[in-house]
């Protein structure tokens, strides 16, 4: 997968002019420490405001039904077959998943491994093969209490966005940042534990900064086990192999974003037969 922001140049680890293609291919990349994760819901913000859905829930209708999550899978993997296809949306079953919003949440958690978390599992596991120990995943899993205060809305949108779109934005991408950043903003409309959980991200990550290791409470990543720290509102908790089987089967395909349309065609590429 492409990545969006590119590595910068700081004439250190990178030099200008350089590039870490180049670093790679001449296995002159030095091993660093590194701190990374993703969002349990990271994919609503992205799916849940295309017109295929948006337009259903309005109007109180599911917002993703069999057929968008089949074909769906069918763009997001392109060059598999049938049995590829079967075999990824088996791995997501839909008795995982509560009675009248299955199919939107083996959708919003496929995507979301497709996306963010399996390749950043695959960043992690390199980092710790090379320096074990030194590597430090987590999963932000808090659903915050007010899903519009990222946006800045107030009045009568925010209300609208609290009563209809909070209750399947989940751990939505970037609501880390709203805790980590606004911990202690007084005009941040987190709630008491919201703002603990971001007071324990801003801890772990300044230690991280200054040590090359988070607090001690978190788990390392050797060269075989997965360790991560899920960053909850009832306090955090390590845990092993997150997603891991689920990763190990996407990763043998080539995952293209492709978002839902209304006619549910290929929005980005043809989709193989």
């Amino acid at each position: 997968m492409r990545a969006l922001q590119p590595p910068v140049a700081d004439g250190f680890e990178l030099a200008r002019g350089g590039s870490l293609a180049g670093l790679f291919a001449a296995g002159e990349l030095p091993a660093r420490p590194l701190l990374i994760g993703t969002n349990r819901d990271d994919i609503s913000l992205f799916l849940g405001f295309t017109p295929a859905e948006a337009l259903p829930e309005l109007f109180g209708l599911p917002m993703v039904n069999e057929l968008m999550l089949r074909e769906s899978v069918r763009r997001f993997f392109p060059a598999t077959s049938r049995a590829n296809r079967t075999a990824v949306l088996e791995r997501y079953p839909l008795s995982r998943y509560p009675p009248g919003d299955r199919y939107r949440r083996a959708l919003f958690d496929l995507s979301t491994d497709g996306y963010f978390a399996c390749p950043s599992r695959r960043v992690a596991r390199v980092a710790a093969a090379r320096l074990p120990g030194r590597a430090f995943r987590y999963v932000f899993s808090a659903d915050l209490s007010d899903g519009a205060f990222a946006p800045g809305l107030s009045g009568w949108l925010r209300r609208f966005l609290d009563r209809e779109v909070r209750p399947w934005l989940g751990a939505y991408h970037g609501a880390n940042e709203v805790v980590f950043w606004h911990a202690d903003d007084r005009a941040a409309r987190l709630s008491p534990d919201e703002r603990a959980l971001g007071r324990r991200m801003v801890e772990h990550w300044v230690s991280f900064v200054k040590s090359g290791a988070p607090l001690p409470s978190w788990p390392g990543m050797g060269d075989r086990d997965e360790p991560f720290l899920e960053l909850r509102l009832e306090g955090d908790r390590p845990g092993r192999g997150w997603h891991a089987d689920e990763c190990t089967l996407l990763e043998q395909f080539r995952f293209v974003w492709n978002p839902l349309t209304l006619s549910h065609r290929p929005f980005l590429e043809p989709v193989a037969s």
